[in-house]
Formats: structure tokens, C-alpha cells, sequence
């Protein structure tokens, strides 16, 4: 008998190696599981995969809504590229933890969540973009009094125009990635002459 649960536990322990071993040699060229991109489950997608499907997701197109009118946008077309290098080192940067903290981090994240954000470059071209779009949402034209007495004029400026708070619109461009047609309202941040 004690031969038999000497033989039974090296079974058992021998099996829980070689489970570790090749949950080692499976999972280093995949995501682990838990990860998401944005609010896109990729756990498990593999490394020759995941550089198709991040090119995939950045061709998709998205809104900005700004009031009630939406304006169809391209990442290209606002001046953000994709750094797909930066993407996928932070995608597998659990999968390049020395053993054993990757094998533990792999079974970690099978109750976990772990959501990592796309490599975005927000060029030049972005922050023009940005510059240059203007929301005029004036109501009533501007007034202008005439003081004869004092001989004064006096103009009541009553325009009210905006633009989209840079900071925000990137955050929510960045976490939105991968959601097709996605609707984006930014804030906006009133212009004061």
C-alpha cells in the first residue's frame, strides 16, 4: 500500500508539471485569458493573429457627436496611427514575465480582467484637426448701441462657440478602439475671446 500511494503521488505531481509545462509552451505565443482591448475580448488569440486583427480594428470607422449632429471619422483621416509594436508589447507583456511569475500570472487571469489600450500616435495632424474644428452654436446677433451723447459704441458680442476638450476625446478614442460604428461624444470646452 505504501508503494502504491508513493506511486500515486509522483503520478500526480509528475502530471501537474507536465500541465505547467505545456500550459507554458501554449500560452507563450497566445494572449492570456482576461485580456481585452478596449472593451474587445482577445484572450487567447494568437501571436501571428493578433497584428491582422489590430489592423482590422483600425480601419473601422467611428462618429463624433457633437449636439445631435454625428460626424463620420477614420483614425487616419484625424491623424492617429497605430503603433502595432506598442499594442502587442503590451498585449503579451505578461507572456515575457520570467518562470514561474508567468505561469502564476496565466492562472490568475483566468478569474481575472485585464484590459490593455491599443499603441495610439496622436500626431501633429490630430491636434490641428482639433484646432480647427469649431462648434458656433450663437443664438442672437451681435448688438451694437450707439451713445451719442458720450459719441461711444459699444458692441455686445454674443457668440458662443466651442471646441472638443483634446484630453477627453483621445481618452475616449482609446477606449472605445474596436467597437464598430461607435458613437464618441466628447466634451466640449467653450472658446472665450
Amino acid at each position: 500500500i505504501f508503494c502504491m500511494h508513493k506511486a500515486f503521488l509522483f503520478t500526480l505531481i509528475l502530471a501537474v508539471i507536465s500541465l505547467v509545462i505545456v500550459s507554458y509552451f501554449y500560452f507563450i505565443e497566445r494572449v492570456y485569458p482576461g485580456t481585452y482591448l478596449g472593451r474587445k475580448n482577445i484572450s487567447f488569440l494568437k501571436k501571428t493573429d493578433i497584428s491582422a486583427y489590430l489592423e482590422k480594428l483600425f480601419k473601422y470607422s467611428f462618429n463624433i457627436q457633437v449636439r445631435n449632429k454625428a460626424y463620420p471619422m477614420k483614425y487616419r483621416q484625424m491623424g492617429i496611427t497605430l503603433d502595432k509594436g506598442a499594442s502587442e508589447r503590451v498585449i503579451y507583456e505578461n507572456n515575457r514575465l520570467p518562470f514561474p511569475s508567468n505561469i502564476i500570472t496565466f492562472f490568475r487571469s483566468i478569474n481575472g480582467q485585464k484590459m490593455v489600450l491599443p499603441g495610439f500616435i496622436f500626431t501633429e495632424n490630430f491636434t490641428d484637426f482639433i484646432d480647427r474644428t469649431r462648434f458656433d452654436f450663437t443664438q442672437s446677433p451681435d448688438k451694437i448701441a450707439v451713445d451719442n451723447g458720450s459719441k461711444t459704441l459699444t458692441l455686445q458680442d454674443n457668440e458662443v462657440v466651442y471646441k472638443i476638450d483634446e484630453e477627453h476625446l483621445k481618452s475616449l478614442i482609446l477606449f472605445r478602439f474596436g467597437e464598430k460604428d461607435v458613437t464618441i461624444e466628447p466634451r466640449l470646452v467653450q472658446i472665450i475671446k
